[in-house]
């Protein structure tokens, strides 16, 4: 995972700021039931991890 990163997601919006760059993605950080929910995939390949899904399982892998 890519050291010194900054990600900065507002709720309700589908743009972050990584580093200080606009970037978009398919999804939105949402607020619900006093949690705060962000997309796995997208911070996650941000912070240079790599996503798989196992289907026989249910489960989310991440890997650096």
């Amino acid at each position: 995972v890519r050291q010194g990163m900054e990600v900065k997601l507002k709720i309700g919006d589908n743009v972050a700021l990584v580093n200080g760059e606009p970037v978009t993605f398919d999804t939105k950080a949402v607020f619900k039931n006093d949690r705060t929910m962000v997309p796995l995939r997208f911070v996650s390949e941000v912070l240079g991890a790599n996503i798989r899904w196992d289907d026989a399982t249910k489960t989310v892998i991440i890997e650096d």
